[in-house]
């Protein structure tokens, strides 16, 4: 068992993140991301740890993006990319290796839900309504409810499945 710590330094323009060893407090640099500017504090929000591996998100392109890293510290993969953010990092279901994610892709005042698969890199998106949707995941990614708004229309609340199929 180990545990993870997050640093970043006063300016907040240098992230470490080390696997620390509870029993003998040998701390190993896993991760270290650097910018000129600013790295959000929000990021630490963002991890998500599966499988001997885990996923962020870092704006270290100039957008914020999905990125797949192992527990050794190599990167993987980055799961998204394009000119948009990626706002948060919904849920993992571990057995179908895919995450769930929201999104700006559309326009900055918009909000898509999506998913990737995480093996093949293949990206769906889950919400059917052009708006502002808001997901809330089951732990195991089977299940979300989303709301859906736009200019037009109040708060459409609805149950739906992993693969955004509205069951209520």
């Amino acid at each position: 068992t180990e545990l993870a710590v997050m640093t970043l330094n006063r300016d907040q323009n240098d992230f470490n993140l080390y696997f620390a060893n509870p029993r003998s407090t040998v701390c190993k640099l896993i991760l270290n991301e650097k910018n000129d500017r600013y790295i959000s504090g929000e990021m630490i929000y963002s991890f998500t740890f599966f499988d001997n591996q885990f996923v962020y998100l870092s704006e270290k392109n100039g957008y914020s993006h999905i990125y797949l890293y192992s527990n050794g510290g190599i990167q993987q993969k980055q799961l998204t990319e394009g000119n948009y953010d990626v706002l948060d990092i919904l849920a993992v279901d571990k057995e179908k290796k895919t995450l769930y994610y929201a999104s700006a892709e559309e326009s900055p005042m918009r909000r898509t839900i999506c998913k990737v698969d995480i093996v093949k890199g293949n990206k769906t998106k889950l919400s059917a309504q052009v708006g502002y949707n808001i997901a809330r995941f089951s732990n195991n990614g089977k299940y979300f409810v989303n709301t859906w708004s736009n200019t037009t229309t109040p708060a459409l609340v609805t149950m739906n499945d992993g693969n955004g199929r509205q069951l209520r």
